[in-house]
């Protein structure tokens, strides 16, 4: 090889290289709605079947301001084997998702599942997370019905 074809090489492989890295980052909002609203997804199908297996009431808390053994603690959700979510002593899990512009919102702050694994309350529950970044923010939700069916939705652009 002479330096000549060397030096074409390298200049095809960064014009490859740039192009493939724009791709990537354009998707970046998608791919980590798609893995976070995974995550809640089968946490959620967790805190079901945990309910029915130990056969008392887990309940899913999106608070911020949660307490877990009397002090202030900044998580996104926590998972905890009662129907209220005051003073939390032992969570069976703890989540903090790390990945910056997500959010998460449902109405009310709490699922609970019965030891039927039926959803408590009398409506159905949607939980949306959002991701922000390049362009329109894109959305996901997940619907909860009141017999405990978790249905995992498609990824739509949120208008503001």
């Amino acid at each position: 090889m002479t330096l000549v074809e060397l030096m074409v090489v390298i200049a095809i492989m960064s014009i490859l290289l740039f192009f493939t890295s724009t791709a990537f980052t354009t998707h970046s909002p998608l791919n980590t709605l798609g893995s976070i609203s995974k995550e809640i997804y089968y946490d959620l199908y967790f805190a079901k079947f945990r309910a029915m297996e130990d056969q008392r009431e887990v309940s899913i808390c999106f608070d911020k301001n949660l307490r877990i053994n009397g002090a202030n603690r900044s998580f996104d959700y926590l998972i905890i084997r009662s129907w209220t979510c005051d003073n939390i002593i032992n969570p069976i899990k703890r989540k903090k998702i790390t990945t910056k512009n997500i959010s998460i919102s449902t109405h009310p702050s709490k699922i609970t599942f019965s030891p039927t694994g039926f959803l408590e309350g009398l409506n159905n529950t949607t939980l949306t997370i959002e991701a922000s970044g390049h362009g329109k923010p894109i959305a996901r939700d997940i619907v909860i019905n009141r017999l405990g069916r978790i249905v995992l939705g498609d990824v739509y652009e949120k208008n503001n």
